[in-house]
């Protein structure tokens, strides 16, 4: 009997759960706290409703799609987000997360991977593959479709109030170095967004999601893209874990 609950626990203890965070990341907490340039540097936090993430270009997000390719945990720092002896890949296969409403708002959490098994070790880095949707996915999962050929899609109302969607084929592996412990406790991964970020030039000026402009369709890309974080999060705060 012992024997049966120790093996029971070992194998709760391999499976690791992904969750979606939106907002700004929260710091590390082995971290020290920012300096007062570094604060105002960063402005005014964005505000909120409870239906959409009010975004400081004054754009609302009704709905966002994006398709993770593999998440991988790597045994060892990389340079490129290559694979590495002993890497986790929590899937595998793309994962498709798709929000809306007060799943939006800043703080809030949404279970993306509800199980996946993981060897009971430590990794130093997730990589989030980000490329676009196949026909062969849409085949093997009907969910995907209406992401084909994108990587996400963003659906929202400009600062005018007119209706945008604005749709990324974008193709670019994010490597986020931070130590993901797995062993016998609850293992979170929690993926950070924080679309507060997506319309703001780095000249801190507005971006249109409804402008032709290439240039700012990809400095819009760019910014999605930089928004997005990995850590890990054992008790499904939203914040990352401390190391000791």
């Amino acid at each position: 009997m012992r024997l049966a609950l120790a093996l029971f626990a070992t194998a709760c203890g391999q499976d690791m759960t992904v969750d979606v965070r939106m907002g700004d990341r929260p710091p590390n907490p082995d971290s020290p706290p920012p300096s007062s340039q570094e604060v105002a540097a960063r402005g005014a936090p964005a505000t909120s409703s409870t239906s959409s993430a009010l975004l400081a270009a004054g754009v609302a997000i009704d709905r966002f799609q994006i398709v993770l390719h593999d998440i991988r945990l790597e045994s060892s720092r990389t340079q490129n987000g290559e694979h590495t002896p002993g890497e986790a890949v929590i899937g595998p296969g793309p994962v498709l997360v798709d929000l809306s409403g007060t799943q939006l708002d800043p703080g809030a959490m949404t279970e993306v991977v509800p199980a996946a098994h993981v060897a009971w070790k430590s990794y130093y880095e997730v990589d989030l593959d980000l490329r676009p949707v196949t026909q062969a996915e849409v085949d093997a999962n009907p969910a995907l479709a209406p992401l084909l050929g994108l990587t996400f899609v963003i659906h929202g109302r400009t600062a005018s109030s007119g209706p945008f969607t604005l749709g990324s084929s974008m193709q670019t592996v994010l490597v986020r170095p931070a130590t993901f412990r797995n062993g016998l406790n609850h293992n979170n991964t929690t993926i950070n967004i924080a679309p507060n970020r997506w319309f703001v030039g780095q000249d801190g000026a507005p971006l249109d999601p409804g402008s032709a402009d290439p240039a700012v369709r990809a400095a819009i890309e760019a910014n999605v893209a930089a928004s997005i974080d990995g850590y890990m999060d054992d008790n499904r705060d939203g914040n990352p874990d401390p190391l000791g």
